[in-house]
């Protein structure tokens, strides 16, 4: 559990038989944002489960300064994380267009 002044994150990652569940739970001044994924390869259910917790965190944000949660009376301290995690996420995406894994699975076909 990490812990940052009014931003605290649960990771639990679980396997059942073939099937990887990662599940994290943040708690943000008194919301709580939940996310899970399965997938075969625990690796790729952690990706999936921080590209989701980074999509709801920025909506999160988005949401605060629209007025919702508090709007412009938020703490200078929790508007700070809130800008760490958005400015984090924006490096990593640049970081990752660059990046091709050769050895990454390709899908075939998507059953519907």
């Amino acid at each position: 559990m990490t812990s940052h002044h009014s931003l605290s994150s649960l990771c639990i990652i679980t396997q059942v038989r073939e099937s990887h569940t990662c599940e994290v739970v943040t708690f943000v001044k008194g919301t709580v944002i939940r996310c899970a994924e399965d997938s075969e390869d625990m690796y790729a259910a952690i990706d999936a489960v921080t590209d989701r917790l980074a999509q709801k965190l920025k909506r999160y944000k988005q949401r605060r300064l629209d007025g919702y949660h508090g709007g412009p009376h938020m703490g200078e301290n929790l508007a700070n994380v809130l800008e760490e995690i958005s400015v984090a996420d924006d490096e990593e995406q640049a970081a990752g267009e660059d990046y091709v894994d050769l050895e990454a699975p390709t899908i075939t076909k998507i059953k519907r």
